[in-house]
């Protein structure tokens, strides 16, 4: 159980490869999970799953460094 203020239940600032985030209530954030670091060669391996996200004011889930193509 994840209560916030704050600007995420979940911060991952690395490479989101083998990142697993599961069976969790996140509550008053502004994202539920926020993605600010960027895979390499476009590997991306984030897994959100089972999760409650309440008064959130963003996203459950923000990617900042967005996908490559």
């Amino acid at each position: 159980r994840l209560e916030g203020p704050g600007p995420a239940g979940l911060l991952v600032s690395g490479p989101p490869v083998g990142v697993a985030f599961r069976n969790n209530r996140v509550a008053r954030f502004a994202a539920g999970v926020s993605v600010t670091g960027k895979a390499a060669d476009g590997d991306f391996g984030l897994t959100v799953a089972g999760n409650t996200f309440a008064d959130l004011s963003a996203a459950g889930v923000r990617l900042d460094a967005g996908l490559s193509a």
